[in-house]
């Protein structure tokens, strides 16, 4: 008996068509040399971080001393996270650019027409794009981490009295964790910006162009609305940081570590919303932004590509 073979293969279900979308946009950013060029500015600064706090300890001694920020039981924690606090910010920019980059390529080269033509669903689409772009700040997290983790070890041999990482404790990787949950939140946060702005520009340009533009413009933004305030005696001006995007990220951080660190926190670290807001304010205001940006990238995606 001559066995049977259909004509043609059954369709693949949704969660393996996602898979397969994911994978291809996991190798496209793995060999895009903007990715690892991003992944270089951010660890670099997580280097000048390091340097700089070496030259804080070398000219205040007692900063590393049992009791002080970067001494005692909790000194090597807040030595880890001091380093990744400027990194987050970095990462931030780099994070909205390779959105921008990632999402605004495909309508550029022609590639998203092949993949629809395909038939497969632009929900699958979108969702593969920015589950992908999330797997990379997960990814740039860790990498972030472990260089703040290794060159903390060095800082005993630098510096005589800095905590080396044998004193690492349960307490300081809850801190570290908490951290590292920080970076997550703003960087999920601003890619779903630069997702955004690239489909509606349907180019890398308006996607790293804007995306960039709009947190310089809110750190602007968030320091002359407190000084109008000061001129014209009119609060509202100086509260409306406290609806912000990045402004609300920003405080999601600076509650997310440890609260004598997040003292020392400058411009640096980007614009706070004045007065400063709780935990719970900066995550239903970050939340709401980011609900708004995906829901409106999805119906703009959708609207676009049936009109070409």
């Amino acid at each position: 008996m001559t066995e049977r073979i259909p004509a043609s293969a059954p369709p693949a279900g949704p969660s393996r068509g996602l898979l397969r979308l994911l994978r291809s946009d996991l190798f496209k950013l793995w060999h895009r040399p903007l990715t690892w060029g991003l992944i270089a500015v951010s660890l670099f600064f997580v280097l000048a971080a390091f340097l700089t706090l070496i030259y804080t300890v070398l000219n205040h001694a007692s900063a590393v001393l049992p009791g002080h920020l970067f001494g005692g039981s909790v000194g090597l924690g807040n030595i880890i996270i001091q380093q990744l606090t400027l990194g987050r910010r970095v990462g931030e920019f780099s994070c909205v650019a390779l959105a921008g980059a990632a999402v605004g390529v495909d309508f550029s080269s022609g590639a998203l027409r092949v993949v629809l033509g395909r038939g497969v669903a632009r929900w699958q689409v979108l969702l593969s794009k920015y589950l992908a772009l999330c797997v990379f700040a997960v990814f740039l997290a860790l990498l972030m981490t472990l260089e703040a983790a290794l060159l903390a070890g060095f800082l005993p041999v630098l510096v005589g009295g800095a905590p080396g990482l044998d004193l690492l404790s349960a307490g300081d990787l809850g801190s570290i964790l908490r951290a590292d949950l920080g970076l997550l939140e703003n960087w999920v946060g601003v890619m779903a910006l630069g997702v955004a702005l690239a489909i509606v520009g349907r180019s890398a340009a308006v996607g790293v162009g804007g995306g960039l533009a709009y947190l310089i413009a809110e750190d602007l933004g968030g320091r002359v609305l407190p000084a109008i305030t000061f001129e014209t005696h009119v609060a509202v001006f100086r509260e409306l940081t406290s609806i912000l995007y990045s402004a609300n990220l920003n405080a999601f951080f600076y509650h997310s570590i440890p609260i004598r660190l997040a003292a020392e926190l400058d411009f640096l670290d980007g614009v706070m919303p004045t007065p400063m807001v709780g935990t719970a304010h900066s995550l239903i205001v970050a939340a709401a932004f980011l609900a708004a940006l995906l829901l409106i990238s999805g119906a703009l995606f959708a609207r676009q590509e049936r009109g070409s």
